[in-house]
C-alpha cells in the first residue's frame, strides 16, 4: 500500500509540474504584453514540486503603482484560469532573500 501511495503522489506531482510550466509560459506572455520580464523562484525553479506547489513570481521594480496592480491582476487571472496559485513579490525583494531566479 505504501508503495502505491508514493506512485500516486509522484504522478500527481508530475501532472502539477506540467500545469505549472504551462501557467509560467502563459504568464511570461502576459508580462511581455506589459513590456516587462518576470522571474520565477521557489519550489518550481528548485525542482521540488508537489501537488500543492504554487508559482513564486518576482515582478520588476520601477513600475507605477497602477501598472504593477494591472500586471499582478492579469498574471493572477492567467494562473487562476489553470488552477494555479501565485505569490508575487518585487524583484529587489526576491534578490534580497537570495532567491534563485529564472526567467
Amino acid at each position: 500500500m505504501t508503495n502505491r501511495y508514493f506512485v500516486i503522489k509522484a504522478a500527481q506531482a508530475k501532472a502539477h509540474r506540467t500545469r505549472l510550466e504551462s501557467a509560467a509560459e502563459d504568464m511570461r506572455e502576459v508580462a511581455k504584453q506589459f513590456g516587462v520580464k518576470i522571474m520565477f523562484f521557489g519550489s518550481f525553479v528548485e525542482g521540488h514540486v508537489d501537488g500543492r506547489s504554487d508559482l513564486d513570481v518576482a515582478i520588476p521594480d520601477g513600475l507605477t503603482i497602477e501598472d504593477r496592480r494591472r500586471l499582478e491582476e492579469a498574471l493572477e487571472r492567467k494562473a487562476a484560469s489553470q488552477g494555479i496559485c501565485v505569490d508575487m513579490i518585487s524583484l529587489s525583494r526576491a534578490e534580497a532573500l537570495g532567491a534563485a531566479l529564472v526567467s
